[in-house]
């Protein structure tokens, strides 16, 4: 087991303070508090006194500082009265300490003052995948459902290492703004890997996600504070001098144009029960000169012919 422990040593690295590089806290809670007995700790409700939670924020500093000075190689079991005795604390003030460093309800297992640098393991599964592992309790099935998500869309961890050596390699020459956003562009595009999977369905051009609603944005600004698309170069060359319609048409103008037969439909229902997809033209007849609206009914919408 000796062995094996050496893969469940932590040591910090880069990413253990991305979320606050300034005071060099470490995000994985390490050294971890020693324990007598595994317990789960509920953080301070947000009813209780800011003050008070500070002052055992600033215990918990102290018993963070205690515990990096022992560093990762401290092979000593200390006996926990003893080790409270150090620190000037009670077990109560301890545990409210300990408190103080979560936000959710966690669970502390029984730890000893040599195992402070040890992350959480499971014996046989150790022996069976003889390399690091980080098991734990789950008590926040939202909380776990918004890991598993977050580490499927989680991007290529070696493309950080590649922007960081691209910043290291700028540092040492005279670059500008320019061509340094240019480099950093560049291991973007080509130092991201993607499965084979995903490579297939890019080329295909299959979309990576589908669902059966989207969303339909309705500008409800005076129409003087609304922004307009212009109409491609083409297009704007075949206008008059003096013709404002320079805009390409959106919602409300579908919505204004829209056929009789959607007379009675208000704007809403409007914008999420049809759509203008197209034009269809339809011979003139003698009897009719005026453009006629073809009704799909298979899906709803509606092709004007102008």
């Amino acid at each position: 087991m000796d062995e094996l422990l050496g893969y469940q040593l932590h040591k910090h690295s880069h990413t253990c303070y991305k979320k606050n590089r300034k005071a060099k806290i470490c995000r994985f809670g390490f050294p971890k508090p020693p324990l007598p007995e595994t317990m789960i700790l509920n953080p301070f409700d947000k009813k209780e006194d800011k003050k008070v939670i500070e002052t055992h924020r600033k215990t918990y500093a102290n018993i963070q500082e205690k515990l990096t000075s022992m560093g990762r190689s401290f092979k000593e079991n200390i006996n926990f009265q003893e080790f409270l005795q150090s620190l000037s604390l009670t077990n109560e003030e301890y545990i409210l300490a300990v408190r103080s460093s979560i936000r959710r309800a966690t669970v502390f297992l029984r730890r000893e003052t040599s195992e402070i640098f040890i992350n959480n393991y499971n014996k046989k599964l150790l022996i069976a995948w003889r390399a690091n592992m980080d098991i734990q309790y789950i008590l926040d099935t939202y909380a776990c459902t918004r890991y598993c998500v977050g580490y499927i869309m989680k991007s290529d961890g070696g493309v950080s290492k590649l922007l960081r050596a691209a910043q290291k390699e700028m540092e040492n020459g005279n670059h500008t703004a320019l061509e340094k956003l240019k480099r950093f562009a560049k291991v973007l595009c080509h130092g991201c890997e993607v499965s084979t999977q995903e490579a297939a369905g890019f080329l295909l051009g299959l979309p990576n996600t589908m669902c059966s609603r989207q969303d339909v944005f309705i500008n409800t600004s005076e129409p003087l504070d609304r922004i307009g698309f212009l109409k491609p170069q083409k297009e704007l060359n075949k206008l008059e001098d003096d013709s404002e319609e320079i805009f390409v048409q959106g919602l409300h103008d579908h919505y204004s144009n829209r056929p009789e037969q959607l007379e009675d439909v208000c704007l809403a229902e409007f914008a999420s029960m049809y759509d203008k997809v197209g034009f269809k033209k339809k011979p003139k007849t003698k009897d009719s000169e005026q453009p006629e609206v073809i009704d799909e009914e298979s899906d709803g919408t509606f092709h004007v012919d102008n």
